[in-house]
């Protein structure tokens, strides 16, 4: 009776301890694939491009303005029936101001696509 007691004091023990810690952990750092410079071959966004750092993305806007922000949290999970992933990704400015960003990476055509613009395909330069 002890040693039982004992066993569901530390299985008790140790799921307070991965709740809490897990709870704490936010997945910040970009996965390899999505590293680099993206740009698309539509005319209406020539000059425009998203770079995707370890810790950052650098989003490049059709005017020329360069806007580097913090990734503060990654979440990335597998699209069912499909070959390709869907990143939620949130981001924030200098001034602490809160960004989102949704895509799609497809692994196979090596291309991301925005969740709102869909039919647009970036692509790795």
């Amino acid at each position: 009776m002890v040693q039982i007691m004992k066993s569901k004091r530390i299985l008790i023990a140790f799921a307070v301890f991965t709740a809490l810690f897990g709870y704490g952990c936010k997945k910040t750092e970009v996965t390899d694939e999505l590293i680099g410079i993206w740009e698309t071959s539509r005319p209406k966004y020539a000059g425009a491009s998203f770079e995707f750092k370890k810790d950052r993305i650098i989003i490049g806007d059709i005017e020329g303005d360069i806007n580097s922000y913090l990734i503060t949290k990654i979440k990335r999970k597998k699209v069912k029936y499909e070959e390709r992933f869907f990143y939620d990704i949130s981001y924030k400015d200098q001034d602490g101001l809160e960004f989102k960003l949704l895509i799609y990476y497809d692994p196979v055509n090596e291309e991301i696509r925005l969740k709102h613009q869909n039919e647009i395909v970036w692509k790795k330069v």
